[in-house]
């Protein structure tokens, strides 16, 4: 049995299909993933990288319970919380306060437990004043600071971050590499799409890269990473030269 802190995505892979009008198969159906499979140790920092529509957002919400795999099975060992787009289940018409409660019940904390944390989580994010307003009212960057907040406030087993530090300042940024960099050295596992590479090089431990639903690259992050920067320019390249023949 793994340890807490580990995704796994078992050996037949996962697959996850949608309805399309642009790359259908003969069904009607494109798939978004097709048979990906990889594991997660405590501790590890998985970075996923990949072009528009490669599969990363999905893959995270596949994880995260929001989709359901078509084929295969996935298993997140222990406690997990996530910093997805638009905050973890968020309410614009609920204060800052009242999402704080709602955020940690979706992911499996108390609500009494939740209420203790409410400070620590105003000043991690650097939201003091503010958690009695309305979601709708905050910037994007607010409402990323307080869902990354929340999540790094449980110290769950496994965290799944999608792209959402780039809406940051600086200073914030630092801050939430550093609370990751923490998580990661007392076991929590990561799994982390960003197309910002650096950020990927300065945080993960390992690179993974999807191309058209399917991981194409999956090893050491200087090499991974010079591959999928040598890929994406020689794509920029070829487009380059068709529009020019055109």
């Amino acid at each position: 049995m793994s340890a807490p802190g580990t995704v796994e995505l078992v050996t037949e892979g996962l697959g996850k299909a949608f309805r399309s009008r642009t790359r259908p198969t003969a069904d009607g159906r494109y798939w978004a993933l097709r048979e990906v499979s990889f594991e997660v140790a405590p501790g590890e920092v998985l970075g996923l990288v990949g072009g528009n529509g490669a599969g990363k957002t999905t893959l995270l919400r596949v994880l995260s319970g929001i989709l359901h795999p078509d084929e295969g099975s996935y298993r997140v060992r222990g406690s997990w919380s996530g910093v997805l787009a638009n905050g973890p289940g968020f309410h614009g018409d609920l204060s800052g306060r009242r999402n704080i409660e709602l955020a940690g019940v979706l992911l499996g904390a108390r609500r009494r437990d939740m209420r203790r944390r409410v400070g620590a989580i105003e000043q991690f994010s650097g939201l003091q004043g503010c958690l009695d307003m309305p979601l709708r009212k905050y910037s994007t960057g607010m409402v990323v600071r307080l869902g990354f907040a929340i999540a790094a406030s449980l110290e769950p087993d496994v965290v799944f971050v999608d792209e959402v530090l780039v809406h940051v300042d600086e200073e914030f940024r630092r801050r939430a590499e550093a609370r990751l960099r923490e998580l990661a050295h007392r076991g929590t596992a990561f799994v982390l799409v960003s197309h910002d590479l650096a950020s990927i090089e300065r945080l993960a431990t390992r690179v993974l890269q999807l191309e058209a639903g399917r991981v194409v690259r999956d090893g050491a992050v200087g090499p991974t990473l010079e591959a999928y920067a040598a890929s994406a320019q020689s794509s920029d390249e070829e487009l380059g030269a068709a529009r020019g023949g055109a």
